[in-house]
């Protein structure tokens, strides 16, 4: 049995903004969980939702590992800017690192459930986002939904990702005819702690019994726990789009088919983020316009660090015609890969 409080692993918590913020009413709270590598990330998408929705207030909450003095100077040049509140939740990892990751998805996934535990005590609902995750529209529809007996407002995943998902989870889902996609979650935290669901979560991952089968660890979890129990939302509230495509679009244009004027969140998914230095395409133009926003905008846009970011930045720069950054990027990746 599982007897450990995921409360114990906030070691810290730094308001940043008007405190009295909190005194109001109508606040409208959304959350993200993140590592050192997607705090950039998390900055621009909060601009992001500010600058969409100026009639709105807002408290963000991000639960992350230690911050650098300069991230945290940005985040309060936001917060005064733009009249917001952010909150900080400085997360010990430990516990966290024994739950399942992969190379693509760290242990900070798992965020998410400790802000789904700890902000019930100060709203009845949050909307938590990933951390590619960028707004082009307004929130209301979240902000206003009834939920009734249901435990969240989620989207449907890409078609193809949800075909095979169902397929592989089998009887597990209650639902057969959904898989939705947990980078977009509006969460009802009343029924959420009524049912136990944190408890739920940790201990399906901890368990043996679903190794075979998980393949998206947090995503695969919620979706079995939550079935029948949510929501549906149209595309448009979480916009699947992956850079990657821009390498078979010699016409850079086909991304207007998936964003749209009617888009609100946008979903970079997969290893190339609209913050990374070589994906410079107008499919990013959602995070340029926060991206000009935010504190970072004279700021370099992040270069690749890793092999895989590598290998996808001399594929991009090729694609885009600059050959000659493209063969250094080539050869960093190929003395990377050696290495």
């Amino acid at each position: 049995m599982l007897n450990y409080s995921l409360r114990d692993s906030i070691k810290k918590t730094t308001v940043l903004g008007d405190r009295t913020l909190q005194q109001q009413d109508n606040l409208f709270h959304i959350t993200y969980g993140t590592d050192a590598n997607y705090q950039l990330g998390v900055g621009i998408s909060i601009v992001s939702v500010l600058i969409n929705n100026a009639d709105r207030r807002f408290v963000f909450h991000i639960f992350t590992e230690a911050c650098s003095d300069e991230y945290l100077s940005n985040l309060d040049e936001i917060a005064r800017k733009y009249s917001t509140l952010i909150v900080i939740y400085d997360v010990d990892a430990a516990f966290f690192t024994t739950l399942p990751s992969t190379k693509a998805w760290s242990h900070a996934m798992y965020y998410r459930l400790l802000a789904y535990e700890y902000l019930d005590s100060q709203t009845d609902r949050v909307l938590y986002l990933d951390a590619d995750v960028i707004c082009a529209g307004n929130l209301s529809a979240f902000a206003e939904v009834d939920f009734g007996e249901s435990i969240a407002v989620v989207v449907d995943d890409l078609p193809g990702t949800k075909a095979r998902s169902i397929e592989r989870l089998g009887s597990l889902l209650a639902d057969r005819e959904h898989y939705f996609n947990s980078g977009v979650m509006c969460v009802n935290l009343k029924e959420w702690h009524a049912q136990k669901l944190t408890h739920s979560a940790l201990e399906m991952l901890l368990s043996s019994d679903y190794g075979a089968v998980i393949k998206y660890p947090d995503q695969d979890v919620l979706n079995v726990l939550l079935s029948r129990k949510l929501i549906y939302f149209p595309r448009r509230f979480n916009t699947v789009f992956t850079l990657k495509s821009e390498l078979k679009d010699k016409t850079h244009q086909k991304y207007l088919s998936v964003i749209t004027d009617d888009t609100v969140l946008v979903h970079y998914t997969g290893i190339t983020k609209p913050w990374h230095a070589w994906a410079d395409y107008r499919s990013r133009d959602v995070f340029n316009n926060a991206w000009q926003a935010s504190p970072w905008r004279d700021s370099p846009l992040q270069a690749a660090k890793s092999r895989v970011e590598m290998q996808k930045a001399y594929k991009h720069q090729f694609t885009q015609g600059h050959y000659l950054s493209g063969i250094m990027a080539l050869i960093r990746y190929k003395i990377k890969k050696i290495l």
